[in-house]
């Protein structure tokens, strides 16, 4: 079991963990140059190329790039045709690639530009329309979303899970529209674990910060004996 999930506390689509991904299409063929990022500082490199012949998505693990050690087997669209240790990509035009973190505590940044140009292509402590960040939330609790360096734009409530009978399965992803008019729906409720979709209209980075925790009612919580 991945323990990291349940020691993070907030989402950032500039700083990602194991509990966020981007997604970020590739329109233009070409070769593209990335570069990992951990507190601001540059730790590992992959490169994308976008033709014909590659895959409609793929799913880069920057901490498997940062850490040779968490590379177990070669991601979907990594290039088996060369020696690059699973840091080659390949992709269709209009293709989209997955930036995602599988384990560890740190939290991950990524930009991406063109070999043979000097524009940035993607930057993901600054994603636009287009992009997507998807996340989710395990901890239950009050949650104020808002832009980095902008005032509240929404507001989640994660609630706390009713334990019956049957297991607890999250519900379908909620798609969330981030416009001139701030977040679409406004406020909203979810389950834990349940997938939340951040679609913004313009270049923005998502914070996701806990305001008051929810631990339950007392007598759900389970009693434990020392004898």
């Amino acid at each position: 079991m991945n323990m990291d999930i349940f020691t993070q506390i907030g989402l950032n689509s500039s700083a990602l963990g194991v509990l966020g991904s981007v997604v970020h299409p590739f329109c233009d063929k070409g070769d593209y140059a990335g570069t990992v990022y951990i507190n601001e500082r540059d730790v590992a490199e992959f490169s994308i190329s976008v033709a014909e012949q590659g895959e409609q998505a793929v799913y880069i693990d920057l901490a498997a790039i940062a850490d040779p050690r968490l590379r177990k087997k070669p991601a979907k669209g990594a290039c088996c045709k060369c020696d690059d240790d699973g840091q080659h990509f390949t992709l269709c035009p209009g293709g989209y690639a997955v930036f995602h973190v599988s384990k560890g505590p740190h939290r991950y940044a990524t930009v991406v530009a063109k070999v043979d140009g000097k524009q940035k292509e993607f930057d993901s402590r600054e994603i636009n329309k287009g992009d997507i960040f998807s996340a989710s939330i395990l901890r239950p609790g009050q949650y104020r979303v808002r832009d980095a360096g902008k005032k509240s734009i929404g507001d989640i409530t994660v609630g706390y899970p009713v334990l019956e009978k049957k297991a607890y399965t999250p519900d379908e992803p909620i798609q969330i529209s981030l416009g001139s008019k701030g977040m679409e729906p406004q406020s909203l409720r979810v389950g834990p674990a349940q997938g939340l979709v951040f679609m913004p209209e313009s270049p923005s980075t998502i914070v996701v910060e806990l305001v008051k925790p929810d631990d339950g009612p007392d007598q759900k919580r389970p009693k434990h004996s020392c004898k």
